[in-house]
């Protein structure tokens, strides 16, 4: 697959599942075959057309995506 198709997958998938946390889109990158490090560059990607929004779930600042940090629990929302 190619990175243009993973960057619309990964859209899809965000838009369709509202209550996306930094695991499952941990486990829809692994799915897809791509490292964490490579789903957080799509997220990037993504955030300079729509506007994401991070929220912590663990009580802890959320500051970054945390895709591939287990220790840490973040719900991601593409909000446009």
């Amino acid at each position: 697959m190619s990175v243009s198709g993973y960057v619309d997958k990964v859209q899809a998938y965000l838009i369709n599942n509202p209550n996306t946390t930094n695991i499952d889109l941990l486990e829809f990158g692994l799915s897809n075959n791509f490292l964490p490090k490579h789903t957080k560059v799509i997220q990037d990607e993504i955030k300079k057309t729509h506007k994401l929004q991070v929220t912590s779930l663990d009580g802890k600042p959320a500051i970054s995506y945390y895709i591939g940090d287990k220790k840490r629990l973040v719900n991601i929302k593409l909000l446009n």
